[in-house]
């Protein structure tokens, strides 16, 4: 039987080639283009759900109300996670963590290299499985001195994994922690990133001035939950659980599942809006799209050669052949096809799969994995079924006679039918031609938009080792390098540094208000270094003798003080008197995607950790190599590793020009297909009207007024889909780009240009062989018949 179904399958193919080609290539680009999606989207959904506890696993959130919005936070006290484990009987354990500010050097004799740190309690180990190779959980982060390294950094260091339990450690060159266990790599589906553990209490030894208070939130709190307690249950006992510990606070908790906070991670007004999970949901659909975009080829394509099967299915029935059977033929051809370009797809996946992951980046393995044999067979089938029903159906269903004699009747359904599967096939490729063009505007206005400061030619690097001891000798050296412009000192890189606080008063605050700011701890020359604007009063000088008491505000923190004239205004920060001496132009810290927000800038010496240069323009290499020798001979033993501020920038907007890249080549992929799609019927249609073709051509028509006939059928039922398309494309761009504080006017040019591409494309493709039929000899067609 199945030899039978396979000698029918390729007697078909023999008859109509060019169908075919067309059928595979469609299904190839549906099918490849799914697969990438799948596992793209797998990945993304597998992100943290590897701990064995996931399930209890829970990450504690804070919710300050501030007097305009609701703002949501990872961030709490230290003292949060012992107490949750004291008065919650549903907390099973507690674990506070909190990444390095900064990379570190460790060394091992003459081994010295830059690492990424983060310190936990005692039972992170238990809480989460990032697995030990060597070493117990109970011992791994006992007392004050051990250290837990991974996998490469042990063999970095030591060699090998066996030799570096025990081993000491050199941190930062003055200070020695001793080996206690030895985890493995962190794999790209955490999202919890480090080289090394240390116990929590280091902390407070490595960062004096972190406080150990109520009011000051550093610390990542993380709980198990109980087997029985649910999160619903968790969160009605915590809510309001500050108020128990801090006079008058209005802030709440919230608990979310820890593995929930990759894709979930958006908040507006206090409410869960989003994130990550909006792409993965975008491109589940593009993939669905893309891939019945190439099944509607072969529906079309299949009926509309339907009469080449005429007399086959005619003498089937006559010798007693039941339409069951016949459906079932059909089926298995649509879905054998489907199997040949499933296996094509694959081919191209594997050898096209490290491109992908360089657009993506990611690390994504094609594995035949349980899952992925289940979805392989699940998309070989439906997409077989959606593809081979409609053919199947109609195909069987024709009548003896007709079949036998040829001479078959095209239903009015069965006309308009097919034209509304190219209409819907161009109106998905038109929406996501302006999805393309929208995406990069807004990128593009993103990356452009002048930030209120000079992001350019910037590079900082950690405060360590003798810069740490003596950082004004320093900066005043490196400014006499060739190529370095500025040089200053601050707490962070600048963007995702910032820190916040509601800890701020004035005259005539409000009792109410827990209006929430964001700080930048400076020094001297750094509001010169980032090219921001003093709009009133004065920069931090060294001409005023201390500024340690003076503070400078954005415009947007003046304006939500209400304070008319600031300059000289007193203000208490943490309970220390200071005076507004500066005022800035409003300048943009975070993504755009955030409204601009109020932000003070304060000096405060013990808590600055990170050198920022501002270089010429002209020849970086050459300063970085100079800058790499003289930071090496001033600071030995310790490894240069600098950054990029507008690196940094780019960052932000990273998942972002994901999307627009993938966009670009899904767009095209649909275009692609459709038209595929389009040229098979423009093919099909001027072999049937052959006949017509040449009588028009005997009465005096010329070969452009054919040519416009032919082409003019397939230009309106793109124009309706254009038009079908645009009113959708403007609902979808309107939604994605209510997501974002700053965006771009949806101007009308866009969906024109997006429309006439469509359009362009789709009659060059039918434009050809409608010539080409246009310019045949009609005494040739006219034979024929």
């Amino acid at each position: 039987m199945f030899i039978r179904r396979l000698r029918l399958f390729f007697r078909q193919i023999k008859k109509s080639k060019l169908t075919f080609f067309i059928n595979l290539v469609g299904m190839i680009s549906g099918l490849t283009c799914v697969l990438f999606i799948y596992l793209w989207v797998s990945d993304e959904l597998n992100v943290d759900k590897f701990h064995e506890k996931d399930g209890q696993l829970v990450q504690i959130m804070q919710k300050q109300i501030d007097t305009d919005q609701k703002i949501v936070y990872p961030n709490q006290s230290a003292y949060l996670a012992d107490a949750l484990k004291e008065d919650i009987p549903e907390v099973e354990m507690a674990v506070r963590t909190i990444n390095g500010l900064y990379k570190n050097t460790l060394s091992n004799a003459d081994i010295a290299l830059k690492a990424e740190g983060l310190y936990a309690d005692h039972g992170f180990f238990d809480m989460f499985s990032f697995s030990l190779i060597q070493g117990t959980e109970k011992e791994a982060l006992e007392g004050t001195n051990n250290m837990v390294i991974s996998r490469d950094l042990a063999t970095s260091l030591f060699g090998s994994v066996d030799n570096s339990i025990g081993k000491s450690i050199s941190f930062n060159k003055d200070e020695t922690f001793k080996v206690s266990a030895v985890f493995e790599n962190i794999t790209s589906a955490s999202t919890l990133k480090f080289d090394f553990v240390l116990p929590f209490d280091v902390l407070f030894r490595h960062y004096p001035y972190l406080y150990k208070d109520w009011n000051y939130n550093y610390a990542r709190t993380f709980v198990l939950l109980t087997p029985e307690t649910t999160l619903q249950q968790l969160n009605t006992k915590i809510e309001k659980y500050l108020t128990t510990r801090i006079e008058d606070s209005t802030n709440l908790l919230l608990a979310r599942p820890f593995s929930e906070g990759y894709l979930y991670g958006k908040y507006e007004d206090g409410v869960q809006t989003g994130g990550r999970i909006d792409y993965v949901r975008l491109f589940f659909v593009i993939g669905f799209f893309i891939l019945f975009i190439a099944c509607i080829n072969f529906m079309n394509l299949s009926t509309a050669h339907a009469s080449l099967r005429t007399k086959e299915i005619g003498l089937r029935k006559a010798l007693g052949g039941k339409r069951k059977s016949l459906v079932f033929q059909f089926l298995w051809e649509s879905t054998f096809l489907v199997s040949i370009a499933l296996i094509v797809s694959i081919v191209l996946v594997i050898v096209l799969l490290p491109f992908f992951n360089e657009l993506t980046n990611k690390t994504m393995v094609f594995r035949m994995t349980k899952e992925m044999v289940l979805f392989l067979i699940g998309v070989n089938l439906v997409t077989g079924l959606v593809a081979g029903m409609y053919p199947a159906f109609y195909i069987s269903g024709f009548n003896i006679v007709q079949a036998l004699t040829g001479k078959l009747k095209t239903t009015f359904s069965e006309f308009w039918v097919r034209k509304g599967l190219v209409v819907f096939q161009f109106s998905i490729s038109v929406i996501l031609i302006i999805g393309v063009l929208i995406i990069y505007k807004q990128i593009s206005l993103m990356q452009n938009t002048n930030q209120g400061f000079d992001r350019e030619n910037i590079v900082y690097f950690s405060l360590e080792g003798t810069l740490e001891n003596n950082p004004k000798t320093f900066l005043e050296e490196v400014k006499n390098l060739a190529g370095v412009k500025n040089a200053s000192i601050a707490n962070s890189g600048f963007f995702g540094g910032h820190g916040g606080t509601s800890g701020i008063t004035w005259e005539g605050k409000n009792e109410e208000d827990n209006t929430q700011m964001s700080y930048l701890v400076t020094d001297y020359d750094m509001i010169e270094l980032m090219g921001m604007e003093i709009l009133e009063g004065r920069s931090f000088s060294r001409d005023f003798g201390s500024d340690s008491t003076k503070i400078i505000f954005n415009e947007a923190a003046i304006k939500k003080m209400g304070l008319k004239d600031p300059i000289g205004a007193k203000i208490t920060l943490w309970d220390t008197p200071m005076e507004i001496v500066g005022v800035v132009k409003n300048f943009h810290f975070e993504s755009l995607q955030e409204e601009l927000k109020p932000i003070f800038m304060y000096m405060q010496p013990q808590r600055l950790n990170t050198v920022m240069l501002k270089l010429e323009k002209g020849d970086l290499a050459k300063t970085i190599d100079e800058l790499t020798r003289f930071y090496e001979k001033y600071n030995p033993g310790f490894p240069l590793e600098y950054k990029f501020l507008d690196a940094d920038f780019q960052k932000l907007y990273k998942a972002e020009r994901m999307v627009s890249s993938l966009s670009k080549y899904f767009a095209g992929l649909a275009i692609i297909i459709s038209c595929l799609g389009l040229f098979g019927l423009a093919i099909f249609t001027a072999q049937r009207r052959r006949k017509e073709i040449s009588i028009r051509k005997v009465l005096g028509q010329s070969t452009s007024q054919v040519t416009m006939m032919l082409s003019g059928e397939f230009a309106k039922l793109v124009l309706i889909a254009i038009s079908i398309a645009l009113p959708v494309a403007y609902l979808l761009a309107s939604d994605w780009l209510s997501g974002f504080a700053y965006k771009i006017p949806l101007k009308i040019w866009y969906f024109f240009v997006a429309g006439f591409v469509a359009l362009l494309v789709a009659m060059l493709t039918v434009g050809a062989q409608a010539i080409g039929a246009a310019n045949k000899n009609p005494i040739d067609g006219l034979r024929e018949e």
